[in-house]
């Protein structure tokens, strides 16, 4: 990213949540592939990570869409 590029609040805030997010889902694949932790506790983290990952991937389209931008 070019560092003169000038973001709007809005984006900067978005980008720091979908951070945010990838830290927690990076945790939960950690736990999920982790050789202690119980299967009904991996199958459900799963299930979390999966529905959060595609929530904020549709968020995203409609950022990118909001800036004029397309997929």
């Amino acid at each position: 990213m070019n560092p003169h590029t000038q973001m709007s609040d809005d984006t900067q805030d978005d980008l720091r949540e979908v951070q945010g997010i990838l830290v927690l889902l990076s945790l939960a694949l950690a736990v999920i592939a982790s050789p202690v932790t119980p299967l009904i506790v991996a199958r459900v983290t799963a299930v979390m990570a999966q529905h959060t990952a595609m929530a904020w991937a549709e968020m995203l389209d409609g950022v990118i869409a909001e800036q004029g931008g397309d997929l």
